[in-house]
């Protein structure tokens, strides 16, 4: 989603005051055309937004798709084959070559990087429910976002719920964490594109535990009178070859889910495609 009330944010200040006029401001766009689900969609509205709103300040975005980065933003491509290697080493040398004011992150602030620093923390799913997170990444979010937000200069989040988990679990200062609820992406509003056919609500995101919402696609299921068809889409399977590019498909009224060791193998989705042309 996307916030209007996010660039206010990120001109927040602490005692050596607010960012001043024509300073540059860099944000962290790395998960740009990487499929990250939600945290990419925060980040292309979030510079979307932000490329129409002036405020006096030069904005930068790092990314390893400068591509995707709207008109009006300075895109500074960092090429990376390595998450631990640009967080520890890369990202922190190209800070320092750019000089920024004021830097956003996603979750991390690289250990390394002495700026001043505002950093966007989604949930604590990974504090909250450890076991659901694979052990590389349940080791890096527990170990490291942790300084980060304690750090940052400003925490923003999109909700009441992870503004208490911070500052239960992570004994961040209430006052400085921001509150900037979600806003929805121009495609799905009123003028957004549009497909023939009956309607149907489509449920995306990775095939985690933390990202399925049951209540809400089961309750779908029972639609099948009133046309609904509801979907279960997850990226890294449109990896697994073209005929598992369309996650999950399923006839109307009725609700199919996969999951890891769901399938012996993703090939027998070779007709998943087709059943949604039917």
């Amino acid at each position: 989603g996307h916030s209007t009330g996010t660039p206010a944010a990120l001109a927040a200040h602490r005692a050596e005051g607010p960012v001043k006029e024509g300073a540059l401001v860099v944000l962290d766009a790395d998960v740009l055309g990487r499929e990250r689900t939600g945290d990419e969609t925060y980040v292309r509205n979030l510079l979307r937004e932000l490329a129409g709103v002036d405020m006096g300040f030069e904005l930068a975005a790092v990314t390893r798709r400068p591509d995707l980065v709207p008109e009006g933003i300075r895109a500074a491509e960092l090429r990376a084959r390595s998450q631990p290697v640009r967080m520890a080493v890369q990202l922190p040398l190209l800070l320092r070559r750019l000089h920024p004011a004021l830097s956003h992150f996603l979750y991390v602030v690289p250990p390394a990087y002495r700026g001043r620093a505002v950093v966007t923390v989604q949930d604590l799913s990974f504090e909250r429910h450890p076991e659901l997170m694979g052990a590389r990444d349940r080791f890096f979010f527990r170990t490291f976002v942790r300084p980060s937000v304690r750090r940052a200069a400003r925490v923003l989040t999109g909700s009441e719920w992870t503004k208490r988990d911070l500052v239960e679990r992570y004994g961040v200062a209430a006052d400085k964490i921001v509150i900037t609820p979600y806003g929805v992406d121009p495609r799905f509003g009123p003028d957004g594109p549009a497909a023939d056919g009956a309607p149907y609500a489509l449920f995306v995101g990775g095939l985690e535990p933390t990202s399925w919402y049951f209540e809400s696609v089961f309750g779908l299921g029972g639609l099948g009178a009133l046309g609904m068809i509801a979907l279960l889409a997850a990226p890294w399977l449109a990896r697994a070859g073209p005929a598992a590019a369309v996650a999950t498909g399923i006839a109307v009224g009725s609700v199919l889910l996969l999951a890891p060791g769901v399938l012996p193998a993703l090939s027998e989705l070779a007709g998943v495609s087709n059943a949604l042309r039917r």
